[in-house]
């Protein structure tokens, strides 16, 4: 029975976790394309959401590739 709920836990955080990866990706993407369309020449903004999406996308990657290299 431990098992089984230990799994579920699992389920759990991973959802959530996506959850907000995708709810901050997102936040980021509109942040970048309003600061791009709406602000003449406020581009700092907008770099720096790029920036985030590129690290956290950067940082989903990396744990899954070395996640895969650990079971290897």
């Amino acid at each position: 029975m431990a098992d089984k709920n230990d799994d579920y836990k699992l389920k759990t955080r991973r959802y959530l976790a996506w959850g907000a990866t995708l709810l901050g990706l997102g936040t980021c993407a509109f942040v970048a394309i309003w600061s791009i369309i709406f602000s003449e020449g406020c581009q700092d903004l907008a770099s720096l959401a790029l920036g985030i999406i590129g690290t956290t996308v950067g940082g989903v990657i990396g744990y899954f590739f070395s996640k895969k290299v650990k079971e290897e």
